[in-house]
């Protein structure tokens, strides 16, 4: 936790305190921050110039502490990754150290101009990330926050004098955080289809224990330890207390901020509504008043969470070269695939693709998948599991018989998601394997078929079934649910069907040809023809043949690709072949998810979310 709060090390924080300090909205204190930095210059700074004017100097103590203070600064800031938000602070706590030493002020507004600027020059490309956003979203709240200054009495007594002065701290304290949240909620919606309203309470009572006093003290103490060790300890010692101190408020704050995070289900709609009224409000006049009261009430009902679907509602989620679909009926949620970045750098970024099935959970308020289904093991389908585990409750795990294992080196048991994912030294851990996932699955609870059962039907008669790959060992009379020895692991996929209302969804994972050709024979006629088909092997050359183009007969083709993927999926003859049989084809990676909602009259519709 002191590594956390002091440099931004979150490697050995743990899930519980995770979900606690999001839940307050403290969470930023845990990566370095603007606040970090300018407790580190203004520390450097203060602390430089007594120590010159105590020693007294004949140049002004303020410039003698200049540089050194600014070489702290800059070195903070580049040992924690020289993140925007600490880059920003750079500028400005630099230009506030020269304005004191020059004895020339400075106004936070023209440094946050030049901050900026300063960084679009360097990388203009920075305009559009949500870190530059939101660090100077909440540079300009804090530099336009009302002061909150009480009204004086007359002949304040001593007491008086501190009452408002604790009043003025606190009052201040409430306006700058939550100006800080209101300014930037259309940016963390917008990105992050959410917002953090219980922000504005745990930053008025646990950020301050935690930056104003447990940082200064892990940082002197981190400092002194080399230089004299007892010292250094005893600062260390102070500031773990307070951070735990600060922990236990959080915990005792948790049950009574519900809405720390609420979950935006359409943010571009309410952030548009959302900027209308805060424009209103800038008018003079009760009319402006109560036409921003309605757009903010409009904006509240755009955040409304997702209501569970009439009939059947299927999403082809942005899980970029990967596949992952999600199933809702109004009782049941089913997975097919979970998506995954086996490129990535660590665990959490190979897993991320699973945090997009969390988000539409979170939107909709659904916290169990009933079933999940994996294709076949290859980990642009599975890994995104890793970021289910802990987080929801999967009650059932389909596999066919049989399933051949890729191999891999697993990471540690626990799955950790600092474990690097693909380092370049001999001997470092790798993907987890596919049957790693599945026995962490099992451990956490899952039920894990092999081979599944027959099918399953929800309450609202949609029904779900695995109906390949079929193998029928030698001398067995009938086949079994199993992959084939003698085909590959693509052309072993799971392929699935999805029926309700008379309307049939095709899930054929990344069957090629030849399990194309092993389909078309075995399965009687019209078996596969369906509504909506999820392109098999995102679109490659070796998949999508005439022939099962042809008896698919699909209204909607999704093609689940990564955008500017290496691989070139997908390519042109497939889309151009699709679209010659009558279907319309919608990629993930032109436009984002897809939504396709089946109502119980088979009506189907088409959203893009």
């Amino acid at each position: 936790m002191l590594l956390g709060v002091t440099l931004g090390l979150r490697a050995g924080v743990s899930r519980e305190l995770d979900e606690r300090w999001r839940a307050v909205g403290v969470y930023h204190v845990l990566s370095v921050s603007g606040l970090h930095l300018a407790v580190v210059a203004l520390l450097a700074f203060t602390g430089l110039r007594r120590l010159a004017a105590a020693l007294g100097t004949r140049v002004d103590p303020a410039r003698v502490a200049l540089g050194p203070a600014l070489l702290l600064a800059t070195g903070y800031t580049m040992l924690t990754g020289a993140e925007v938000a600490t880059l920003r602070a750079l500028v400005v706590a630099s230009l506030w150290m020269i304005g004191v030493a020059l004895g020339r002020p400075v106004r936070l507004l023209d440094a946050l101009g030049l901050a900026a600027l300063l960084l679009l020059l360097w990388s203009p490309a920075q305009l559009w990330q949500p870190s530059f956003q939101l660090s100077f979203a909440a540079g300009l709240a804090l530099a336009l926050a009302p002061g909150g200054e009480p009204a004086p009495s007359p002949a304040p007594s001593r007491l008086g004098r501190a009452r408002q002065r604790a009043v003025r701290w606190v009052a201040r304290g409430i306006l700058s955080s939550a100006a800080v949240v209101l300014v930037t909620a259309p940016i963390t919606a917008y990105h992050f289809h959410q917002v953090q309203p219980g922000g504005v309470l745990g930053n008025l009572v646990v950020t301050p224990l935690l930056e104003l006093a447990a940082l200064p003290l892990g940082l002197l103490g981190l400092g002194l330890s080399e230089l004299w060790s007892p010292l250094g300890a005893a600062l260390l010692d102070a500031a773990t207390s307070i951070i735990a101190v600060a922990d236990a408020i959080a915990a005792r704050m948790q049950p009574v901020c519900p809405v720390g995070q609420v979950a935006i289900a359409a943010p571009a709609v309410a952030v548009a509504i959302w900027l209308v009224a805060t424009g209103l409000c800038a008018w003079r006049g009760r009319r402006a008043v109560k036409l921003a009261g309605w757009a903010a009430l409009c904006a509240l009902w755009w955040c409304a969470p997702l209501p569970p679907p009439v009939g059947v509602r299927v999403t082809f989620f942005d899980v970029g070269q990967g596949d992952a679909a999600l199933i809702e009926t109004p009782s049941e949620l089913w997975l097919v695939d979970a998506g995954g970045a086996p490129g990535a750098s660590s665990a959490e970024f190979a897993s991320a693709p699973g945090r997009a099935i969390l988000q539409v959970l979170e939107l909709t308020r659904r916290r169990r998948i009933d079933l999940a289904i994996v294709s076949h093991p290859h980990p642009d389908h599975y890994l995104g599991l890793l970021a289910l585990l802990g987080e929801v409750p999967i009650t059932e795990l389909w596999l066919p018989e049989g399933f051949v294992d890729v191999p891999a080196a697993p990471w540690p048991a626990a799955l950790s998601p600092s474990t690097p994912a693909a380092p370049g030294a001999p001997g470092a851990p790798v993907m987890p394997s596919f049957m790693t996932v599945v026995s962490a699955l099992a451990r956490a609870g899952t039920v894990v078929r092999a081979p599944p059962p027959q099918g399953r039907t929800s309450r609202e008669l949609a029904s779900l079934a695995m109906i390949a790959p079929r193998y029928r060992p030698p001398g067995a009379v009938a086949e079994k649910l199993a992959a084939d020895p003698v085909r590959s692991v693509n052309d072993n996929s799971a392929v699935v069907t999805l029926e309700y209302a008379g309307r049939r969804v095709l899930f054929p994972g990344d069957v090629e040809l030849e399990g194309e050709e092993t389909l078309l024979r075995e399965l009687p006629t019209g078996a596969l023809r369906s509504a909506v088909v999820k392109v098999p092997h995102h679109g490659s050359r070796t998949s999508s043949g005439r022939a099962f183009v042809r008896a698919v007969a699909a209204e909607l083709a999704v093609i689940s690709c990564g955008a500017g993927n290496r691989f070139g999926f997908p390519v042109p003859e497939v889309v151009a072949r699709w679209q010659a049989h009558g279907a319309q084809v919608v990629r993930t990676d032109q436009g984002g998810a897809v939504r396709v909602e089946i109502s119980p009259g088979g009506r189907l519709e088409v959203q893009r979310p």
